[in-house]
């Protein structure tokens, strides 16, 4: 099994719910993530496809979906580039994108396993997405940097989402120890 299992003093009766990474959110709280990842998929999709349904686009981001566009790729609008410069650095929203999707992802799955497919899934759909910004944008295009920016997102991500288990863990033990003190 791929999830830690805490020490014998920690195991609770039978009924109860064990401690450690065994001890997950509940399943309504990991579909609630998992539905905002889609959100957040679906966002990133839709800006992708800006210049190609541009009706669509603002219907749904209204003028976010100019600011954001301008901010992600500014090396194909040389005349935008110098008020997209000051609106906010390209690696951010690169970093900030794909760490928020692979922490998603994370805490839908919630296992250790979860983790490192989740790094690598987001991963390859990171680069995947880039390349298509090449291949079927008009003022796109692909730049070695944001693979990059979108790796280290990634990275940064599963970092992130391995602290939110272990503080977890931390505190469910924390919890059952306590419990386990007053007689519970």
């Amino acid at each position: 099994m791929d999830t830690l299992h805490p020490p014998a003093a920690h195991v609770p009766p039978t009924g109860q719910r064990p401690v450690g990474a065994l001890h997950r959110p509940s399943l309504a709280i990991r579909v609630t993530i998992g539905v905002l990842g889609l959100a957040v998929l679906a966002f990133n999709v839709t800006l992708m496809i800006a210049d190609r349904a541009p009706r669509v686009t603002r219907l749904l981001l209204g003028d976010l979906a100019r600011a954001l566009s301008e901010r992600i790729d500014t090396s194909g609008r040389t005349a935008l580039r110098d008020e997209a410069r000051r609106l906010a650095r390209d690696d951010t929203v690169h970093v900030g994108v794909w760490l928020v999707a692979v922490v998603l992802v994370a805490l839908a799955v919630w296992s250790w396993r979860g983790l490192a497919l989740a790094a690598v899934v987001t991963l390859v759909a990171s680069i995947v997405v880039e390349l298509g910004q090449g291949r079927y944008s008009t003022t796109r295009v692909v730049e070695r940097s944001d693979l990059v920016y979108n790796a280290v997102g990634v990275l940064l991500g599963t970092l992130l989402a391995a602290i939110v288990y272990l503080a977890w863990d931390l505190a469910a033990m924390a919890r059952a120890d306590r419990r386990a003190r007053l007689g519970e």
